[in-house]
């Protein structure tokens, strides 16, 4: 071979094998973290709480290490729900504390979705709360963002309201419910128990008796007796008479001069009989030619 199609040829295959090479090293990755949308985050919930005249909310370290956490398991195991652990990582001396979870394309339409549902709005609007942590990892099998965020109420000075920034609203719902641990609080004082006071026993009232009713006699009920009917005596139907049937009459088929030929040795009608044939044809034409002649001849 020509040593330039050899070198074309190696060149081929060291392609070749690198892309087979980059591709197991890509599925193996890891969800990766996104500061970038972290930022975003801080910047979209702040300009909701500003456009609502609250001011906004302070990154915590502690609390975004903790949010980190939770949401690289989230991205990792490809699933959404609330971690079983809200305070770790929150300073101590905070009176109120708070978690939103969720899972989408972006940060605008992630806001949107918090916005839009009540118990996340809830949180993001709350007053009380001072501080907040956010973490943002990517899945890279799906793309899709995983972002966990902590919210607590810390004691000193709320943060000056900033100037409004109105998010661009998109459609997406996140499927956790926020959850909100309330601050430990004393216990109340027992309250002391008054005894019961003493019954005083009451004479009792005497009732005079009610005159029992004497019961009005009820006259006799006289029957009246029930008119009998008039019978009526059976008129008998007459049966109906059976109408001999008139039989029908019978056409003769030959002509009446022919009848009154063919009447003579057959008997009395209804036992007329008549038959056809080339010899009674030819008698009864001869027959009725005669009787024509004759009356012609008259």
């Amino acid at each position: 071979l020509h040593p330039l199609r050899k070198l074309i040829i190696l060149a081929t295959l060291l392609i070749t094998a690198s892309m087979l090479l980059a591709i197991p090293v890509a599925s193996a990755q890891g969800p990766a973290r996104d500061f970038g949308s972290e930022a975003g985050f801080l910047s979209s919930l702040n300009s909701q709480r500003a456009a609502g005249g609250l001011g906004p909310l302070a990154l915590n370290g502690s609390m975004t290490a903790a949010a980190d956490s939770w949401a690289l398991s989230m991205a990792t195991g490809s699933f959404l729900a609330h971690a079983g652990d809200i305070i770790s990582g929150t300073p101590s001396g905070w009176t109120k504390v708070g978690e939103n979870v969720g899972r989408g394309q972006s940060v605008t339409s992630l806001t949107s979705a918090f916005m839009n549902s009540q118990g996340h709005r809830a949180n993001i609007m709350d007053a009380s709360y001072t501080h907040i942590g956010i973490a943002v990892y990517t899945n890279p099998r799906d793309g899709r963002i995983y972002t966990t965020h902590r919210f607590a109420a810390l004691p000193g000075a709320a943060p000056v309201a900033a100037a409004p920034v109105v998010a661009a609203p998109v459609a997406a719902a996140p499927t956790a419910v926020p959850t909100i641990a309330p601050a430990p609080t004393a216990a109340p004082a027992p309250t002391a128990i008054p005894a019961p006071p003493t019954a005083v026993p009451v004479q009792p009232t005497p009732v005079p008796a009610t005159p029992v009713p004497t019961a009005t006699p009820i006259p006799p009920v006289v029957s009246t007796p029930e008119p009998e009917p008039t019978p009526i005596p059976a008129t008998a139907t007459p049966e109906p008479t059976a109408v001999p049937a008139t039989p029908e009459p019978v056409l003769p088929t030959a002509t009446s001069d022919q009848t009154e030929l063919d009447a003579d040795g057959f008997g009395a009608p209804p036992e007329q009989l008549a038959f056809v044939d080339s010899a009674s044809i030819n008698e009864a034409a001869t027959a009725k030619l005669a009787s024509k002649t004759a009356k012609f001849g008259r």
